[in-house]
């Protein structure tokens, strides 16, 4: 009798073990046995990411989170009703049954022709129902339980994780990412995790990228008037509660210290990015980065080779001794420089970096977040922002070069000058994040000395530069200084164009 009943539990605990546990074990899974979608489904797929947004603002104009076909057709635009009829049979939907759009729009992003973690981001700006840059469990669980309850439509014969799988895995992210017991993600730690995560490439990179524009930041949807916000709120508390109620979801935890919530201190550094190392980093990058990212087929070669990666670090380091806002001393070059060269030449870098295709391209988060694969994610948004803070004292070190302008002196010549500046709108927007303190969109004397001007230095880059003499610098001013656009070269081009304007009026009266 012991025997006989000892088997049924060894068999359940058998099957127990065989659960995925993670993310990466549910895609597995899932592609087992996965087939090729319809023909007619295939026009869901490898859409721009204009068009998705387009197509998720059409459907937040609704007051609910299932459509119908009249519905389905209008918000994405097919081109007729035969169209959109046929790719709703094909969906395995009865014409006069309704979908869970959410089951519709996520699997489109994720087989979207956009950069793996653009589709990240976009699918987090539409599970973030409540639109504050995070998400809670529920939140989570419903995005992913909607995408592949989807992604099964798409691929007959798919293995669909069931909720308690998907519940276990929902525990595991938050688990490994949630380092401050929160019980939401933000977008930063979502970034973070989806560079990290095979699971994440490997349900993703099914999917061929064609648009290798990197996009990190949320997504805000418009188009959602007061009265049907609440009823979509009110529709999503209620699936929220049937959620926890059925899957018996404990509640967020919180952890405590003698009774009261312990809180995070803002003010901790991180114990293994350092300053010195985030602005070596950040240097490395901009050495090799084309449009704010690396090249995946340059950083490839670069890599292969061990002594352009020492002589990249030198360099990197050389940047940070010329500049004056890094406190780091000579005898720490060795040191620093050894230790990121065995980040960068780690078989587990070295891989995670090979996963990437020729014509992608690595942003700085993203090699941040390789590079140290175990810190937590606020570690890597710290680093991002000391990075941050370099790239904008850099851009002042680079403004200070030129003595004179059009302001100081009518004759001036800018191509004469041979000062040429090396900055980009990227490093413009860095100067106003970091330096902007009151978000005013300009920059005054107070705020230039605070991020690492002299007040001499601050005053005459305003005498330079500040065109209507309102002792404030905007972005136009800032940008005229790195296009070279002053008033001698703005009044050529205005001449230019009035004489190009007479020619054509004259060419038209010939005629």
């Amino acid at each position: 009798a012991k025997a006989g009943g000892s088997a049924p539990r060894r068999s359940a605990r058998r099957r127990s073990a065989r659960r995925p546990a993670n993310m990466g074990e549910v895609v597995t899974r899932f592609w087992d046995g996965a087939q090729e979608p319809p023909e007619d489904l295939k026009r869901l797929q490898a859409w721009p990411r204009e068009d998705l947004i387009a197509a998720v603002e059409r459907f937040k104009t609704q007051d609910r989170l299932s459509v119908r076909l009249a519905a389905f057709w209008r918000i994405l635009k097919l081109a007729d009703k035969d169209e959109a009829t046929l790719v709703w049979s094909a969906l395995g939907l009865r014409e006069d049954a309704s979908v869970d759009f959410l089951s519709v729009i996520l699997p489109m992003v994720a087989m979207s022709k956009c950069e793996l973690i653009s589709r990240v981001t976009l699918m987090f700006s539409i599970c973030d129902f409540n639109s504050n840059g995070s998400i809670k469990r529920s939140e989570l669980f419903i995005g992913l339980r909607s995408l592949f309850k989807g992604l099964s439509r798409y691929f007959p014969k798919a293995n669909v994780p069931s909720n308690e799988e998907l519940e276990a895995a929902v525990e595991a992210i938050f688990k490994s990412i949630d380092q401050d017991k929160s019980g939401e993600l933000e977008l930063e730690e979502i970034l973070t995790f989806g560079y990290r995560s095979k699971g994440t490439r490997a349900l993703l990179s099914r999917f061929p990228v064609t648009d290798t524009r990197v996009f990190e930041s949320l997504v805000h949807f418009s188009g959602l008037d007061d009265s049907r916000d609440r009823s979509r709120k009110q529709q999503l508390s209620k699936v929220e509660t049937e959620m926890k109620s059925k899957l018996m979801l404990s509640p967020d935890p919180v952890v405590t210290v003698g009774g009261k919530p312990k809180r995070e201190r803002p003010w901790k550094e991180p114990a293994v990015i350092t300053k010195p190392k985030a602005f070596m980093l950040w240097a490395l990058f901009t050495k090799l980065a084309k449009n704010n990212t690396i090249p995946c087929e340059h950083f490839g070669s670069f890599l292969g080779s061990r002594e352009r990666v020492r002589e990249g670090l030198e360099e990197a380091f050389d940047l940070l001794m010329a500049s004056n806002g890094v406190e780091c001393m000579k005898d720490e070059r060795v040191k620093l420089i050894e230790k990121l060269k065995l980040h960068l030449e780690s078989p587990d870098f070295v891989s995670r970096i090979k996963q990437y295709e020729d014509g992608q391209g690595i942003s700085f988060r993203c090699l941040a977040s390789l590079v140290w694969p175990t810190v937590p994610p606020k570690d890597i948004s710290a680093c991002l922002r000391w990075a941050r803070q370099f790239q904008a004292f850099h851009i002042l070190q680079e403004l200070t070069r030129r003595k004179e302008s059009a302001l100081t002196n009518s004759e001036f010549d800018p191509n004469a000058d041979g000062v040429k500046f090396d900055l980009t709108r990227d490093d413009v927007d860095a100067l106003f994040e970091v330096l902007d303190a009151d978000g005013d969109g300009t920059l005054t004397v107070k705020e230039l000395v605070a991020g690492g001007l002299g007040a001499d230095q601050a005053q005459q880059l305003m005498a330079l530069w500040d065109r209507d003499r309102n002792n404030e610098l905007n972005k136009g001013e800032i940008m005229s200084i790195i296009w070279g656009m002053n008033q001698v070269v703005r009044r050529q081009m205005k001449g230019m164009f009035a004489a190009s304007v007479a020619a054509g009026a004259s060419s038209r009266s010939e005629h």
